[in-house]
């Protein structure tokens, strides 16, 4: 199995819900990108700026990575 690499981000409006992006690339640099995915969440989970934990990912990243 190759190694594939993956970014992401997140914006949430103050009317609510959330945006999130994806993207994936095999080389560690993004030279390349071989998928791309958006969604789109009516509804989410609080978010609370500053919380960097690395346990608790972004309320609506998930979307993103399902979204394909």
């Amino acid at each position: 199995m190759a190694t594939r690499f993956g970014a992401a981000d997140a914006h949430y409006p103050p009317s609510g819900g959330g945006h999130a992006a994806l993207v994936v690339s095999g080389e560690p640099e993004f030279g390349a990108i071989d998928e791309r995915a958006t969604a789109w969440l009516e509804e989410v989970a609080e978010y609370v700026p500053g919380d960097s934990s690395i346990d608790l990912p972004a309320p609506c990243l998930p979307g993103a990575a399902t979204s394909r």
